[in-house]
């Protein structure tokens, strides 16, 4: 059996590998083509190699910046698992505002956000 794949999006149209099926989001119109705000997050941390799992961590992680940094872009999401090579969904998905799951990636990315950046070297002013 082929690995499960991750569509923020109807299926058709998608490309080969996780980074570039979400790159597009960003925006209530999921033909926008944005490839902004949570992007970085995906272009920093994803590995090709990574588990599935850990996949929808990390987008689950961009998701929240997005939403973080723009007004326009909110909840809910919807999120569909279809098997690589093919438009056959397995699973979707809708989260919502009290979903227990989001909201603890959420809460959890911002505070190791804040405590990396308490690790990183100061800026000193001369």
């Amino acid at each position: 059996a082929n690995p499960p794949h991750v569509s923020t999006r109807p299926a058709a149209g998608f490309g080969d590998n996780l980074l570039s099926d979400v790159s597009a989001y960003g925006s209530k119109n999921p033909d926008d083509g944005q490839s902004k705000y949570g992007k970085p997050i995906l272009v920093r941390a994803y590995d090709p190699e990574m588990g599935f799992e850990d996949a929808i961590r990390l987008l689950m992680v961009s998701f929240d910046s997005t939403i973080k940094a723009n007004l326009s872009v909110g909840l809910p999401l919807d999120l569909q698992v279809y098997e690589t090579d093919s438009l056959t969904s397995r699973d979707q998905i809708r989260i919502e505002a009290d979903d227990e799951y989001f909201q603890s990636i959420s809460d959890g990315w911002g505070e190791a956000l804040r405590n990396a950046l308490l690790q990183l070297p100061s800026y000193e002013l001369d």
